[in-house]
């Protein structure tokens, strides 16, 4: 049964991940020159400086995290499954979040920039909220139905 609370918050929680692939997550800026830094790399504003790092490895992390929350809402007939996959998922878009902000210091330091972060930088926190939101929402379910099977 698709029509459940937990399917409203891993919805939102892939509608986040999807919108953090296109949006600009920081700015860099040194001297004149302004990075922007999206899931898919860099690019520079203003000049045709393709010399940027590349970080194909968040680009991939972040496409393999925008699907998971589907996988997850169709699992809907083994709950059991479900809860197990939203706890996994919470522990990596936490890791994932510890992996961006990494990435993000080792770049202010080899470029020598003043970093400005933008909005999309919070939503894998966000995510792995409604995830945990979910979460209760399956555990819920699933103690409603084993208190209704105990009664029979």
């Amino acid at each position: 049964m698709i029509q459940r609370v937990q399917t409203v918050f891993l919805l939102l929680a892939f509608i986040l991940q999807t919108l953090m692939l296109f949006l600009p997550i920081a700015e860099y800026s040194f001297g004149n020159q302004l990075v922007v830094y999206t899931a898919s790399g860099f690019t520079s504003v203003g000049t045709n400086n393709t010399n940027m790092p590349y970080s194909m490895y968040i680009f991939v992390l972040l496409c393999l995290f925008v699907f998971i929350p589907l996988i997850i809402t169709f699992l809907y007939k083994r709950r059991k499954l479900q809860m197990r996959l939203c706890l996994y998922y919470i522990i990596f878009l936490i890791l994932f979040q510890a992996v961006v902000f990494w990435f993000s210091w080792n770049v202010i330091h080899q470029l020598e920039a003043v970093i400005n972060y933008k909005i999309p930088i919070i939503f894998p926190v966000v995510s792995a909220i409604l995830s945990y939101l979910a979460f209760l929402s399956v555990r819920k379910d699933e103690r409603l139905i084993r208190s209704v099977d105990r009664i029979r």
